[in-house]
């Protein structure tokens, strides 16, 4: 199973080694529904940074809803 760790920066990573430690500055998930679960709280504003951080994505400023940005991201 990928495990995939989101940053203070908002920046989006994936895990090669799910056993790596934790620095405590980031927070890790594993599904698309933990990923759902962990930005329930989140401003969208966060979500856009996350995915026009990703390389070679098209910069967005604002998303239809939250679920349309946790399944794009």
């Amino acid at each position: 199973m990928l495990t995939f760790s989101i940053d203070r920066k908002d920046s989006v990573t994936v895990i090669d080694n799910a056993e790596a430690v934790c620095t405590g500055k980031e927070v890790r998930f594993h599904s698309h529904k933990d990923w759902e679960d962990l930005v329930q709280s989140w401003p969208l504003t966060r979500l856009i940074n996350a995915w026009n951080g990703i390389p070679g994505t098209v910069p967005v400023s604002k998303f239809a809803n939250r679920k349309m940005a946790t399944a794009r991201i």
